[in-house]
């Protein structure tokens, strides 16, 4: 499934390792997906998990672009709104019907996602949602409130 909004890059890394690298549409590395990067490497997961997760929370956030919920302003009620119908894009693809966000089936034809997941592929992919979602909620709380979870 091709992107919209972020480009995926591979590049060298130090010690021969490379690294997928996201850039947003103002030409920088998309913070969120660098940290979660990070994250997962720490965490001792396998390269095909990695690079799974990796890519699962790619496509989220190009979605979130698309919702606009990330990367310029967003009320609360417009974030919920794209997370909640992510599920339902993620199964129906060019067939989503979302009345908040008529536009979802226009862009999954867009980026080449015209039939949704298939129910046994939407399981790793909400899950790596939920770990990358946990883990921004984790840096947004140390970062307000000083809070270590």
């Amino acid at each position: 499934m091709a992107l919209k909004h972020l480009t995926r890059l591979k590049v060298p890394r130090p010690k021969g390792k490379g690294a997928v690298v996201y850039i947003g549409d103002d030409g920088y590395e998309v913070e969120a997906l660098v940290r979660f990067d990070r994250h997962l490497d720490t965490r001792g997961n396998g390269p095909e998990t990695r690079d799974r997760y990796l890519a699962a929370a790619g496509r989220f956030v190009d979605y979130l672009i698309e919702c606009g919920a990330f990367g310029v302003p967003a009320r609360p009620s417009v974030i919920a709104e794209a997370i909640d119908a992510y599920p339902v894009f993620l199964r129906d693809g060019a067939r989503t019907d979302w009345p908040d966000l008529p536009t979802l089936g226009d862009y999954a034809r867009e980026i080449g996602f015209e039939r949704g997941l298939a129910q046994n592929s939407m399981t790793p992919v909400i899950a790596a949602v939920n770990h990358f979602l946990r883990l921004a909620r984790d840096h947004a709380l140390r970062m307000c409130f000083g809070v270590q979870l």
